[in-house]
């Protein structure tokens, strides 16, 4: 009874994916490793460990090829640096973002642009060279442009890796930009009936 409860599932749940991608009321659902330069990184003078890194979205095809969608972000950051001085840092950070996305070309393989704004909330502590310890409590807003590329490796599913200048801070001069660099899968759903 269990297996076919489970099959039915299953099946109730491929039914409702639709075989379609890219096109106007299509709703994805991606997730993204956070940036991929921040893994565990050791030797003996340096340690890195982002321990936990996770970035679920939701989007919605307004037009065809062309997504805008919502998501959220948490990162924890423990990190040792012995190599340039002492450096210690144990932070964590959560935030929401909006962000949309436009595609192009036809095929397996599609490039795409993207565009994203956020706030975050940023909290923990760090000593640099010696220094007392100092924490941290604060939010910033963020804007990120660049662009990926999106694999698809079924009609229902893609891998896809991108690359993002990130900028704190747009409003005052204390931010600071980055290169974002990440890799994450999406999932496509679509409601409508194809004919």
């Amino acid at each position: 009874m269990q297996k076919k409860l489970i099959l039915l599932s299953i099946a109730l749940f491929f039914s409702i994916i639709s075989f379609s991608q890219f096109q106007k009321g299509t709703t994805s659902i991606n997730f993204n490793i956070g940036d991929i330069r921040y893994f565990s990184i050791r030797n003996k003078s340096f340690h890195k460990d982002n321990s936990l890194t996770f970035n679920p979205a939701v989007g919605r095809f307004i037009k065809n090829n062309w997504e805008a969608g919502v998501g959220m972000h948490f990162n924890s950051i423990h990190l040792n640096d012995s190599s340039h001085g002492l450096y210690y840092q144990n932070s964590t950070t959560y935030g929401a973002f909006v962000y949309t996305n436009k595609y192009f070309g036809k095929g397996n393989l599609k490039p795409y642009l993207t565009f994203r704004m956020g706030w975050d909330h940023l909290s923990g502590k760090y000593i640099y060279n010696n220094s007392p310890l100092f924490d941290f409590n604060r939010n910033e807003f963020y804007y990120a442009i660049g662009g990926g590329l999106n694999w698809n490796i079924s009609r229902r599913i893609a891998l896809f890796t991108e690359a993002t200048y990130l900028r704190t801070s747009p409003f005052n001069r204390n931010g600071y930009g980055r290169l974002n660099l990440t890799a994450g899968i999406r999932i496509f759903f679509n409601n409508k009936k194809h004919r």
